[in-house]
């Protein structure tokens, strides 16, 4: 039962997490009518804050061990309330102002809510789950998968996409956090005050800037995929099939890599993964309009190589911090600060940039328009991974997952 616990608010979180970067981009443009240029502004904006709240988010939870039910509860409201405020409540004045104060709230809930998941799940990992960091990845997959492919689903049914997905989210997680809630009284060993001193002795802190650097790829493809796959191929009615197969290949991935991890080193694994998700995304860019079939090929490898990195990354950080003995809360505070960053300057960036190449959703776009679009949905990532790989050479070596 406490797996079956485990696996289901993984897969809640996630739904609140990387699924949101995929659509927003596409129902802030197309029906709130918000440029992408002030959608980046917001997400920056919203990012700055994290700078100073998630860490201080993960002591919360380091210092008030006998209140997680509770937080966990408060957490989840604020999620449901930001879901319905995004995606469902619509104003008729202030909608960017709205929209900010909205994805506020459903960001820091999923924030408080992500951290509490690796930081319980990271102390069961190494006492009484040998196999929850497994069943965490797969579970925050299985999530991502749902999220994303959720608005398509709901629309062919004939709903409205996205406000059925914003009422889904709300009352998914409520429902996850209550059914989970022993997990958090799961009680986690004393452990000593994370400070960057002590995160540079044990060589975590590598870890931490590869997680910042390697998010922006992820970010990036995540934030232009579906105007990539409408615009650029010209295939609309495939993105929830792409999406299926990116994030079902993901899922395998991390299955395999789960088992490979058990006698082969860590750092390798990742240096190969990181390798080969470099070749085979960056033929993404000289795919012609209607290319099925090497869209979906892509979508399988990059998602493979994909799942070994979200596996691998996450248990290689939380095995230095519990063999050291340090506050798992607090470390992955800044860990939540530091992938969201990267979403956001992906947004920040890549968005304003597209406007300026006068690129129009959904519209008939210029020859400039649609290569910029291609360029920072393929060939950027690819020279970012590539970056990301140059990171991976100086991680701690010999980091077997048991």
């Amino acid at each position: 039962m406490t797996a079956l616990k485990l696996f289901l608010f993984s897969a809640m979180i996630a739904m609140g997490g990387l699924p949101l970067y995929v659509h927003l981009p596409q129902y802030v443009g197309a029906q709130l009518g918000i440029s992408l240029t002030i959608l980046g502004g917001v997400l920056l904006a919203l990012r700055l804050i994290d700078m100073v709240q998630d860490p201080l988010l993960g002591r919360l939870l380091d210092r008030f061990p006998d209140r997680l039910p509770s937080i966990s509860l408060v957490a989840a409201l604020c999620m449901a309330f930001g879901g319905l405020g995004v995606f469902v409540i619509r104003m008729q004045t202030g909608t960017v102002a709205w929209l900010f104060i909205s994805a506020f709230f459903l960001f820091s809930g999923y924030s408080l809510l992500y951290i509490l998941l690796y930081r319980q799940s990271s102390a069961l990992q190494e006492t009484t789950m040998p196999n929850a960091a497994r069943i965490r990845e797969i579970g925050l997959l299985i999530g991502v998968l749902v999220g994303s492919v959720l608005p398509f689903i709901f629309g062919s049914l004939g709903f409205d996409p996205y406000s059925t997905y914003g009422i889904s989210l709300a009352i998914i997680c409520v429902a996850a956090t209550i059914f989970a809630i022993d997990l958090w009284r799961f009680q986690v060993p004393e452990t000593i005050q994370i400070t960057w001193a002590n995160l540079r002795k044990i060589g975590a802190h590598k870890v931490l800037v590869l997680i910042f650097f390697n998010s922006l790829p992820t970010a990036i493809t995540s934030t232009l995929f579906l105007f990539f796959v409408s615009d650029k191929l010209l295939m609309p009615t495939y993105s929830g099939t792409f999406l299926f197969l990116f994030f079902f290949a993901t899922v395998f991935g991390v299955i395999i890599t789960s088992s490979l991890a058990k006698t082969i080193d860590s750092r390798k694994l990742l240096m190969w993964s990181m390798g080969g998700a470099i070749f085979s995304f960056l033929w993404a860019f000289f795919l012609p309009a209607g290319a099925v079939v090497g869209f979906s090929v892509i979508c399988i490898l990059s998602g493979m190589f994909l799942g070994t990195e979200l596996y691998l990354l996450p248990v290689m950080f939380s095995k230095l911090l519990t063999s050291n003995n340090l506050q798992t809360g607090s470390a992955f505070g800044i860990w939540s600060f530091l992938s969201k960053l990267g979403l956001a300057l992906a947004a920040a960036i890549i968005l304003p940039a597209l406007s300026a190449a006068d690129y129009r959703i959904g519209e008939v776009n210029s020859t400039n328009a649609l290569m910029t679009l291609a360029a920072s949905y393929a060939l950027l990532p690819s020279l970012l991974k590539l970056g990301a790989l140059a990171l991976t050479t100086t991680l701690p070596k010999g980091v077997i997952v048991q």
